[in-house]
């Protein structure tokens, strides 16, 4: 994949003088995310000739895509069953994608995975088909500004002094943390270090149950939690919704923090109350995720589109008179694509 074609922009909120910049970085490009506050990341892409919206997220390792009323994928390659979490399983089918481009970017022809089902999601005027995970994000570096609205791709040199790249665009306030060969950052939680997939489009940061080594996930705890039921593309997962007292990313204390404790997952997941109030950078060529606090901008309200969440709620027992029955209330929602 070649991006040379980017035209360079240098970050204005960078410290560092734009000579020094120069000498790492060899190309950008600047998006918009489409949708408002409260959406996934969706930015504006073009696929087989039709000018689309895809979700980005490093919690996916491939390009998924369901397909709309004018839009079709007939090259199927092959059917194939899909791992969701590891405990969940879908049907899909691997096709080929003739021409993928983002931004000044023509990626040219790429594989990908169709979910069965179609979307029903647009934004900015778009239909939004998909989500594009791993296999693009990683060759690059990957600027999110969901604050304010924004993503950059960048291209980096192999000269002197530009392993710290990352640091330089978002200067010395900026913290960071390893990225890890799974795409990972460590966290720590009741003084434990733990290892966490970003996602940005999932709207909860989520634990899993199976980590109850923790005094904040361990049983009691988790009796005395809030039930909740979240609802993802296809299937519903119990879970206990609680406050983490302590929970801390590269240093920084994350304060009040959320957390959905589900069983029906086997890695912990930094969703998109982490990114609502930061700038961050995924540096994968160097192994590094870094991340600032910023103030909010003035984005639209947007209409909880996510890819694969649709909504959480709360469960309460009440007592009619010689049974309890569980009521269902709706307290997040979401439109899965």
């Amino acid at each position: 994949m070649a991006f040379s074609v980017f035209g360079l922009f240098m970050m204005p909120f960078s410290p560092v003088g734009a000579q020094d910049l120069s000498r790492c970085i060899t190309g950008s490009v600047v998006l918009p995310l489409l949708g408002g506050a409260g959406d996934g990341p969706i930015i504006p892409v073009r696929v087989n000739d039709h000018d689309v919206g895809m979700y980005i997220s490093p919690d996916y390792d491939k390009i998924y895509v369901r397909e709309t009323r004018d839009i079709r994928f007939p090259d199927k390659e092959m059917p194939a069953t899909l791992d969701l979490n590891g405990y969940h399983y879908e049907e899909v089918d691997y096709i080929g994608i003739k021409d993928l481009q983002i931004g000044g970017a023509d990626l040219g022809a790429v594989n990908g995975i169709l979910i069965r089902g179609g979307s029903v999601q647009s934004a900015g005027g778009r239909p939004v088909i998909g989500v594009i995970g791993q296999m693009v994000l990683s060759r690059m570096l990957v600027l999110l500004d969901m604050p304010h609205g924004e993503v950059m791709y960048i291209t980096t040199s192999d000269n002197a002094g530009c392993d710290d790249v990352g640091q330089q665009i978002l200067g010395d306030k900026a913290r960071s943390v390893r990225l890890d060969g799974d795409f990972q950052i460590p966290a720590v939680i009741d003084g434990k270090k733990r290892w966490f997939s970003m996602n940005p489009d999932l709207d909860v940061t989520s634990v899993p149950t199976s980590w109850d080594d923790l005094p904040e996930v361990a049983h009691p705890t988790l009796v005395r939690a809030e039930k909740t039921i979240t609802r993802f593309d296809r299937f519903l997962t119990a879970g206990r919704e609680v406050k983490i007292k302590y929970f801390e990313i590269g240093g920084e204390r994350i304060k009040d923090d959320t957390v959905v404790l589900q069983r029906d997952i086997m890695t912990g997941h930094i969703g998109m109350p982490f990114f609502a109030d930061r700038v961050v950078l995924f540096d994968y060529p160097h192994g590094r995720f870094y991340f600032k606090s910023t103030t909010a901008g003035q984005r639209p309200a947007g209409h909880h589109l996510h890819f694969t969440q649709t909504f959480t709620t709360h469960v309460s027992v009440v007592d009619r008179g010689d049974k309890a029955v569980n009521v269902v209330t709706a307290d997040k929602k979401g439109k899965s694509g």
